[in-house]
């Protein structure tokens, strides 16, 4: 059975990413001069072609707020994340520098509006959110990697999904997060099943490694239960054999 982790929303990019696409590209007196301030102070790092990435993010803004306070809402703050790092900045892409920008974004939209202070979106604030964000980022790409705009997965599309899960798989055999983990297996599934309509893919694995570490208690219990039970078996056996 499938269960809720605050990961689960990555399979719903895609829906994440045309809501933002549908708000407008336009001027605006209230959000122009607030985007401005921030593209000068992240001028190295942001891409000008972009020019309305940063209004688009305000228009989410203003949509979380008029919403009660609830998991899809706090879905769309963590993509949102994903979307300045992957749209707004440059070519050279940087999970810190999006933070920054980020909370940037969020930080001048709080000193131009009348914010709840309980609002979910000031959650977002704090440095104890970055691991949730960054970890939520990379499971995106993954799986933008693999829809790959919608054309076919095929040996290249392949290959970009095997270098980036062999890429974040490391942090599963270090700082542990379950649920990070556990969505990357996910994702192993499904590039694994992928992976056997392509033949033959020079530089991509066939088959990903394993995202969940196995349970060191459970390696050792198993074959004590093992042994106790075929230990039962030959004692009853024995004592079948001795009084039949």
């Amino acid at each position: 059975m499938s269960y809720r982790t605050k990961y689960n929303f990555v399979n719903l990019c895609g829906q994440r990413k045309n809501e933002i696409n549908n708000y407008p590209k336009e001027t605006t007196d209230i959000n122009d001069p607030l985007c401005n301030r921030i593209k000068e102070q992240y001028e190295t790092c942001i891409d000008f072609k972009n020019k309305y990435t940063c209004q688009q993010v305000m228009y989410i803004f203003n949509s979380i707020s008029s919403s009660p306070t609830s998991e899809f809402n706090d879905d769309r703050c963590k993509y949102l994340y994903y979307w300045i790092y992957q749209e707004l900045l440059q070519k050279n892409k940087n999970y810190d520098v999006a933070l920054k920008v980020y909370r940037s974004i969020l930080g001048k939209y709080f000193e131009n509006y009348d914010e709840d202070d309980n609002h979910l979106r000031k959650n977002y604030i704090h440095e104890d959110k970055d691991m949730i964000l960054k970890n939520s980022a990379k499971l995106i790409e993954l799986y933008d990697t693999m829809n790959n705009d919608g054309n076919t997965f095929d040996c290249d599309c392949a290959k970009k999904c095997s270098d980036l899960y062999k890429e974040f798989v490391g942090e599963c055999y270090n700082d542990y997060d379950y649920a990070f983990c556990s969505e990357l297996q996910s994702f192993k599934y499904k590039y694994d099943e992928k992976m056997k309509s392509i033949e033959t893919c020079n530089g991509a694995e066939k088959i990903l490694p394993c995202a969940i570490k196995h349970d060191v208690h459970v390696i050792i219990i198993i074959p004590m239960i093992i042994l106790t039970i075929l230990a039962f078996l030959v004692f009853v056996l024995y004592k079948v054999k001795l009084f039949g």
